[in-house]
């Protein structure tokens, strides 16, 4: 659904001026091409400065989002400060979405930075410090579960191996077959992770901020959430530094010495599992924005490569 912009406007103009102390004030809201779940817009007030309204499709994933960021606000983790949020069922009727209102961050995303090598210890060090904080509960942080992680983990397994079956030139049945009896034999080693750590659980180039002012943040918060770390580590690892063998040591070697030793003795006993299985996640996720009919064809293609790519390491790491 469309937001007609006058009529966006009008909105805020009457609801979220008044709460950025602004009320009467001219304005410029400009639509962007950001956000894949999300409608973006620019909120420019001069003299008052630069925000960001998002308006969410899902109810759930904006009441995560304002969650998210006030827990990670309370711990020290930095994220953009939210002014102002509606929840409300007659803002969705008119609109077909929730608002909310936050700081623009000035600086770029990774996606936005030409080199971030100079960043790679701080960018580990920061997750790995994030990783510490942790739950004997996973999935979300208001509603955690205590048991049947692993039985989720292999139930995507099952569905992905099948999504990538239904393409017999990427994955061949037998293959397939063989992949699925490598997870089941190696699932126990799940249970080396004692304990969940926080995750942003949508770790890409674009989520991550450097600003102007040398600070960190991460951005669209909504699937922040309790998991085993390391598939945060390797997900981390493959977007950010996928083609760079050098830039994934140097992440790895950053990672750890934030860590305690007994967290990297722990990792090394189930890595092989996590790594195989984000290796599983990309490929599924890759194919089906390649098989989405209105994904671009500069995307097609860039989908296309890295779904070869998470294949053949699996081929590798799978005998």
């Amino acid at each position: 659904m469309d937001i007609a912009l006058d009529k966006l406007e009008k909105y805020a103009a009457k609801k979220i001026l008044p709460r950025l102390d602004s009320e009467g004030r001219r304005f410029e809201l400009t639509p962007t091409e950001l956000g894949n779940r999300n409608h973006i817009f620019f909120l420019e007030i001069p003299g008052r400065g630069s925000f960001i309204l998002k308006g969410f499709r899902d109810k759930d994933r904006i009441k995560n989002t304002l969650l998210a960021n006030r827990f990670l606000s309370r711990i020290n983790i930095p994220v953009p400060k939210t002014f102002f949020s509606d929840t409300s069922k007659k803002t969705f009727s008119r609109f077909g979405c929730y608002f909310s209102c936050e700081e623009k961050i000035e600086g770029k995303t990774l996606a936005d930075t030409d080199d971030f090598s100079d960043s790679i210890g701080r960018i580990a060090s920061f997750y790995a410090n994030m990783h510490r904080i942790t739950s004997s509960r996973w999935g979300r942080f208001t509603s955690g579960k205590k048991y049947g992680y692993t039985r989720k983990l292999m139930k995507k397994v099952d569905k992905r191996l099948k999504a990538l079956q239904e393409t017999a030139s990427l994955l061949a049945a037998p293959d397939a077959q063989r992949y699925r009896q490598w997870f089941d034999t190696n699932k126990e080693k799940t249970k080396e992770i004692k304990v969940f750590s926080l995750c942003h659980g949508d770790v890409n180039a674009r989520n991550i901020l450097l600003s102007d002012n040398g600070d960190m943040y991460i951005l669209d918060n909504e699937a922040i959430k309790y998991q085993p770390y390391p598939l945060e580590y390797y997900r981390l690892a493959f977007f950010l530094f996928g083609d760079n063998p050098s830039a994934r040591k140097a992440f790895e070697k950053a990672y750890f010495e934030e860590l305690p030793p007994e967290k990297r003795r722990c990792f090394d006993a189930c890595d092989d599992f996590y790594r195989a299985y984000v290796l599983l996640e990309i490929a599924w996720y890759c194919n089906k924005k390649v098989k989405k009919h209105n994904t671009p064809d500069a995307l097609k293609t860039a989908y296309t490569t890295t779904r070869t790519g998470a294949l053949d390491d699996l081929k590798t790491l799978i005998p």
